[in-house]
């Protein structure tokens, strides 16, 4: 048990996660945001002082406050932007509505 001076290694200790597709990552049933890139990639999270420090190849590439709960903490300028989502809306919208097109790689 940790004396008042000492922290607990629960608090002190990295843990490793793979960063999902949304570009979001789990800790302590919450969900925080990391650069865009990082999809699929593994990185470290460190939890102290009310902050989780987010780590990838031993350089902080994210830090937010710790949530509580069930919550989501996404930083916009971490996401792959705005012309990138609308073209991946696009692009899905197109492969719903014309799903023998898309399989051919245009139209013929």
């Amino acid at each position: 048990m940790p004396t008042v001076s000492q922290r607990s290694f629960a608090q002190e200790g990295r843990r490793s996660r793979i960063v999902a597709s949304d570009y979001l990552l789990s800790f302590r049933t919450n969900r925080y945001s990391v650069p865009f890139p990082l999809i699929g990639q593994t990185v470290e999270l460190q939890a102290r002082d009310g902050q989780l420090t987010i780590y990838h190849r031993g350089q902080c590439v994210a830090e937010h406050p710790m949530l509580e709960g069930h919550q989501l903490r996404i930083l916009p300028e971490q996401g792959p932007g705005a012309i990138a989502r609308t073209r991946a809306t696009a692009l899905d919208w197109r492969r719903a509505r014309y799903p023998a097109v898309s399989q051919r790689g245009g139209r013929s």
